[in-house]
């Protein structure tokens, strides 16, 4: 292979640092730029001389590991890196339109080019490589591929010199890249990582408002290491921060059917519920994301205060506008009615938790919702296997977010309700099996 003309060399050599395959919206890419304008006749000529396969779709295929290996080596050791590196700017020159802005963030090319990216070094100040690799990490933990996401985010660190991290032109894109660090970690279970990069936002932040996701992220870290008592104690602490008065007594149990009796007519009186206009303004909105939390741990620390929490959060969000929160509300409403054996009000309770997180389609909201209500309730009413089946939904999505914990308790219940319909015990035995596979242990 090494008697090859130079521009079939070359683009054997391109080919090769995508992988296996080279995709047509990687060449049609390449093809817009000088220097590989003829990109796609030199693929064909590889596929005429037996090297690669192309495909309907426009795809490029080496007929072998070790073709793609052999032409992988036509590439100096020494230059491989500056090689990658150079193609990945040369296809964000092609990404970026004529204004300088970035393209389409659910481009097909993103993570292509962030992978090229990153084999850069010792490149200095480069805010916009920065600001890209962090929009291809946040693509990145939408499809669950956290370790891909760390390695963008770390290598959007080094872009940005110490002295200038935290200065006004860059300090909401660093709140932004500790987030998103600190999430990658604590998907891969990369504890340290995780709550180093919150507490940097925690430490820098400069408002309680530029704080509070930081604040929010880490005590469910802290629930997942074993410390419910600090995750709880801290979102009370940020609940009464934002202006919101705890109960100094425990709430009586009639007392709390009062309100939800109460609740329940607003909702009789509202009839386009899940229509309901989203909340206007931070304050509520982040009302809700703190109670919804404290409400998931005050199961765990102080029951008495679980009711009171859960009927402040509908209380806003049917007063003020819902967010994705609301969901998580309903559902915590639906969990708290069957414990007082109002099960066709919970059930009602339910359904609209259903419908809000059809709404707003969040994943992370999706587990502690099917886990409330299909775990409790949604089994009385509906068929018992459907339940199970949410149930067993809830714990895939936990596994590819992250969220082992919660995912853990769907998977018990879907193995108990799947007993109680009488599935095989042997299938049983291998789906729980494979939670350790999936990171649930």
């Amino acid at each position: 292979m090494a008697n090859l003309p130079s521009s079939l060399q070359m683009c054997l050599q391109v080919a090769s640092t995508f992988g296996i395959s080279i995709s047509e919206d990687v060449v049609t890419c390449l093809g817009e730029t000088k220097e590989y304008s003829n990109m796609k006749d030199n693929l064909r000529k590889a596929v005429a001389s037996g090297y690669m396969e192309e495909y309907a779709t426009g795809a490029y295929k080496f007929v072998h590991d070790s073709v793609r290996e052999a032409s992988y080596n036509l590439i100096k050791s020494e230059e491989g890196d500056q090689f990658h590196f150079s193609i990945g700017i040369e296809l964000l020159q092609v990404y970026t339109n004529a204004e300088g802005q970035e393209g389409d963030a659910t481009s097909s090319m993103l993570l292509p080019i962030a992978d090229q990216l990153c084999h850069g070094s010792n490149l200095g100040s480069r805010f916009d490589l920065a600001e890209f690799l962090t929009t291809a990490a946040q693509k990145a933990v939408t499809m669950s591929d956290f370790e891909r996401a760390q390695r963008y985010l770390t290598q959007a660190r080094t872009l940005i010199p110490e002295d200038q991290l935290w200065d006004n032109k860059h300090y909401d894109f660093s709140i932004q890249l500790y987030l998103s660090l600190g999430q990658a970690a604590f998907g891969q279970g990369h504890i340290e990582l995780a709550k180093s990069s919150w507490n940097q936002v925690i430490e820098k932040g400069k408002t309680l408002e530029s704080k509070l996701d930081a604040y929010y992220l880490s005590h469910r870290l802290f629930y997942h290491m074993g410390d419910t008592e600090k995750a709880f104690n801290g979102a009370i602490q940020v609940l009464s921060e934002l202006k919101e008065t705890m109960p100094t007594s425990v709430v009586e149990q009639q007392d709390m059917i009062a309100t939800f009796n109460r609740i329940e007519e607003k909702m009789n009186n509202n009839d386009t519920l899940v229509s309901m206009k989203e909340v206007n303004g931070q304050h509520y909105y982040r009302l809700q994301q703190f109670l919804s939390q404290a409400a998931f741990l005050a199961y765990y620390m102080k029951n008495s205060l679980l009711p009171y929490l859960i009927s402040r959060l509908v209380e806003i969000s049917l007063d003020h506008g819902v967010t994705k929160y609301s969901a998580i509300g309903y559902a915590y409403t639906s969990f708290m009615l069957s414990i007082y054996k109002k099960m066709r009000q919970a059930n009602r309770y339910g359904k609209v938790a259903l419908d809000l997180l059809a709404r707003f389609e969040d994943s992370s909201q999706l587990i502690l919702v099917y886990l409330s209500y299909y775990g409790f309730v949604g089994a009385i009413f509906e068929p018992i296997q459907l339940a199970a089946k949410r149930l067993h939904t809830g714990l895939g999505v936990g596994q590819s977010i992250g969220d082992v914990t919660t995912a853990l308790l769907c998977g018990l219940l879907y193995i108990q309700k799947s007993f109680i319909a009488g599935n095989n015990l042997h299938c049983l035995l291998a789906v729980s099996s494979s939670w350790s596979a999936g990171g649930v242990t």
